[in-house]
């Protein structure tokens, strides 16, 4: 009876000792008890909070490289579904504009770091959240950061289409052309886009997914950004 009893101590006392690596590992440790109590797998779910913490992490550790390979990959996304969209002559793979989609998904990597800086010259110039800080933040970035991006994706697919700086000798005309319908349509665009982000968005998921969000809005948009800047300017009288 003795044996048994002394047994029976070690039993408990060694018990939460080999609980504890468990414990700390959290959701492997409730994966494991879904998988043997349910039956019910939980990789994918695992997998997409891996990925989502990468990313995150990616964000604090390294958030310029980050932004910038996210935001070319958004660019080169819409640049190929403009293609897509225009019907170009030829059709198939043979009528897709390789290096135009290389371009795109250049001035996507200059975006993402560029949008960094500037939202956060916004956010310490306008710190508060108030309506009259929103309004000012929207109106700086539709009359000096969207113009100057506005103005460089012309040059850049200028460029592009003479295969070589000779393009920007028709940056002139293209602005004359598409400058300001261009930001006419940013205008409305972008505005909706803070609209709903604000209104919507924030109310019921909160700011996290904000930024997600803007990033739908910039595929929409450079889809557009695109499309006109693949039309070349008219020639000169």
């Amino acid at each position: 009876m003795e044996d048994d009893a002394t047994t029976t101590r070690h039993v408990r006392v060694s018990l939460p000792a080999r609980q504890r690596p468990a414990e700390a590992s959290g959701g492997q440790h409730s994966c494991a008890l879904l998988s043997l109590d349910k039956g019910a797998p939980c990789d994918d779910a695992v997998a997409e909070a891996d990925s989502g913490g990468r990313y995150a992490r990616a964000l604090h550790t390294a958030p310029l490289l980050t932004k910038a390979a996210s935001s070319g990959l958004v660019f080169g996304a819409s640049d190929a579904c403009a293609q897509g969209l225009e019907a170009r002559p030829g059709g198939g793979a043979a009528g897709f504009d390789w290096p135009r989609l290389l371009t795109c998904a250049l001035l996507g990597t200059l975006f993402g770091p560029a949008a960094h800086f500037w939202y956060r010259l916004m956010q310490r110039s306008f710190p508060r959240q108030r309506a009259r800080d929103t309004l000012c933040k929207t109106v700086l970035g539709q009359t000096i950061f969207g113009p100057c991006f506005t103005v460089l994706f012309f040059a850049a697919t200028l460029c592009e289409q003479a295969s070589g700086a000779g393009g920007l000798l028709q940056l002139p005309r293209k602005l004359r052309r598409d400058f300001l319908p261009t930001q006419l349509a940013g205008l409305g665009f972008w505005s909706s886009v803070d609209l709903l982000s604000y209104s919507c968005v924030v109310p019921r998921l909160g700011e996290a997914w904000v930024p997600l969000f803007a990033s739908v809005g910039n595929f929409v948009w450079t889809v557009f950004l695109s499309w006109v800047s693949a039309h070349p300017p008219p020639a000169p009288a």
